[in-house]
This record gives structure tokens, C-alpha cells and sequence, in this order.
């Protein structure tokens, strides 16, 4: 067993795997595509993709009301001359090997199952029997033209309802000492399994005393506090007020001898601005005067002057028609 462990498998996975099919009349060539992607018209490619597969197989019971369950993981990719053996089949490639080698898979896990000793189903580590299981699927799935990784999951379970031991007995009768060890390791894990839960349980419950205890004391550390700030801040409160009352009396007092200097500043202020603004009203009234009897002799003298300008045309006209020569008829 140890030695399928230390082996390593590499199953050489291929990304970018590709089948070139050229069918010409009756004949038909296959080879691998060329990796640089160019594809002649009268090429059929087909890629053939690394895929994954699980299979939960069907339970394989070694005695009496207990059971084996196995679980496959596998990574598979079919070679080349695989996928040319299926090219005549309307299905993939990864599902042909899906539906033709469940079966095959099954009934290679089964056997080794049925050919490994009794004894070992005693280790509480079964990752030999895995590793084991899965070295073998992947050499048979080789053997088939198929690349692929397994992994091999193995679960040991007793059933709530067990079967007749006397058919199962005739069955697999080297299992039954076996299949007692393992059932009284159960009913002693059981137990175990009970008595911590127990223990887990009852410290679970003195935790959560002992917390209450505590939130009990610290709510009444909490609640003592609460009341002295209360208090205090009671006290904060009742002084404050009185030292407020204090404070408005004197703003108050304060606020009416403000009120009445800016009231006496007011009228000092108004009486000032109406003896001003008696002031230049009167220098106003004076200056219009002065102003009216300015345009009045303005006026006069713009009259004389016309009745010049008037005088002097008149004169002008009278010269003219003086001397402006008389016409005689003939």
C-alpha cells in the first residue's frame, strides 16, 4: 500500500488536443490538427478537451448493516486513437467513456474491495485503500487509451437498520469479527461521543452561570454608578440654575441701562440731525432767493436787449428803403 502512495502519476494532459479527420470519397485519413490553428476546408476537426467525471458508486456492504461507499473523482482526456475508434458514433468521446465505462469501473472498484483483507477496514486511516483504488483506475483506464488522474474517496458507515446476520453471515463470514470490532469502536466512540457532549454541555452551563453572575454584579456596579451620576449631576444642575438665575438678573439690568443710554443717545442724536437739518433748510431758502432775483435782473436784461436787436433792425430797414431806387413807368 505504501508504495502506491510514494507513486506519482502523471497522466500527460494535453490542452490544446486535436483530431484532423479528411474524408475523400471512401477513404479516411486521421492525424493530430497542427497547433497553429490553420484549418483546411476539406479538414473536420475535433478537439478532444481534458473533462471531469465523478461517479458516487453503488454502496458495497462487507457484512451486516454496514456499508462502504466509494466516490470517484476523475480527470480524464482520450488519446487520439481513442477518439478515431469513435468517430462513427454520434456521441462525444467523453461521453462514450461516461456511459460504457461506469459499469467497468464499478466492478473493478468492487473486486478490490471483496480481495482486501478484513483486517484493514480496522485502520482509521483508509487513504492507502484510496490511493491504491485510484493507481489501479487510472493504470485500466490507460490500458484503454484513456489519460486520466483519479482520486478514490472512501466512507466506512454503519446502517440504522441492520439486515439479518445470519444472511450475512453465510455471505461474508470472514468480515463478522471484523465488523464487531468496528461496531464496538462505534458504541465506545458513541459513548465518548455522548460524554463529551455531556461534559462540552455542563461547562457550557457553568460558563453561562458564571457569566450571568457577573453581568449580574457588573449590572449592579453599573446601576450604583448610574444613580451617584444621577445625583451629581442633579447637584451639576440645581447650581447651575441658580447661578443662571443670577446671570439673567444682572443681563437683564444690564440690557435696560443699555437700552436707556442708547434711547437718551437716540434723541440727543435726533434733536442734533433736526436743528441741522433746520439749519440747511434755511440757508437753502436763502440761496433761492438770491437765485430768483439773479434770474429776474437775467430776464430784464435779456428783454432790453431784444428791444435793441428789435430798434436796430428797424432802422436798418428804414435805410435800406431810403435808399432804394424809384422805378418810373413810361
Amino acid at each position: 500500500m505504501n508504495s502506491a502512495r510514494d507513486a506519482v502519476w502523471e497522466p500527460g494532459f494535453e490542452p490544446e488536443r486535436k483530431l484532423a479527420v479528411i474524408r475523400l470519397g471512401g477513404l479516411q485519413w486521421c492525424f493530430p490538427a497542427s497547433q497553429s490553428g490553420m484549418r483546411r476546408f476539406y479538414q473536420r476537426i475535433i478537439p478532444v478537451p481534458v473533462e471531469d467525471w465523478t461517479l458516487d458508486l453503488r454502496d458495497w456492504s462487507p457484512g451486516s448493516g454496514c456499508t462502504v461507499n466509494a466516490r470517484l473523482d476523475l480527470r480524464f482526456q482520450p488519446t487520439l486513437a481513442f477518439v478515431q475508434g469513435c468517430l462513427n458514433q454520434a456521441q462525444s468521446a467523453g461521453d462514450i467513456i461516461r456511459h460504457t465505462y461506469h459499469t467497468l469501473l464499478q466492478d473493478q472498484v468492487e473486486q478490490r474491495l471483496e480481495s482486501l483483507p478484513p483486517e484493514i477496514w480496522l485502520d482509521d486511516d483508509l487513504s492507502d485503500i484510496e490511493t491504491c483504488i485510484g493507481q489501479e483506475i487510472q493504470e485500466f483506464m490507460i490500458l484503454s487509451q484513456i489519460q486520466s488522474r483519479c482520486h478514490c474517496t472512501l466512507r466506512f458507515r454503519f446502517l440504522d437498520e441492520v439486515a439479518d446476520p445470519g444472511h450475512d453471515t453465510a455471505s461474508r463470514p470472514r468480515h463478522q469479527a471484523v465488523i464487531r470490532t468496528l461496531r464496538e469502536r462505534l458504541h465506545q466512540a458513541r459513548l465518548r461521543h455522548q460524554q463529551d457532549i455531556f461534559e462540552q454541555q455542563a461547562e457550557a452551563s457553568r460558563c453561562r452561570i458564571e457569566q450571568q453572575q457577573k453581568m449580574t454584579a457588573l449590572l449592579r456596579e453599573e446601576t450604583e454608578a448610574l444613580e451617584r451620576h444621577v445625583e451629581e449631576e442633579a447637584r451639576k444642575i440645581r447650581a447651575g440654575i441658580a447661578l443662571e438665575e443670577v446671570a439673567t438678573r444682572e443681563k437683564m439690568a444690564g440690557e435696560l441701562r443699555l437700552h436707556l443710554e442708547r434711547i437718551h443717545q437716540e434723541t440727543q442724536l435726533r434733536q442734533t440731525w433736526f436743528e441741522t437739518d433746520l439749519a440747511e433748510k434755511n440757508s437753502r431758502a436763502a440761496a433761492m432767493n438770491d437765485v430768483e432775483q439773479h434770474l429776474h435782473r437775467e430776464i430784464e436784461f435779456l428783454t432790453l436787449e431784444r428791444q435793441r436787436l428789435l430798434l436796430e433792425e428797424e432802422i436798418q430797414q428804414t435805410r435800406q428803403a431810403r435808399f432804394k431806387p424809384r422805378i418810373v413807368s413810361g
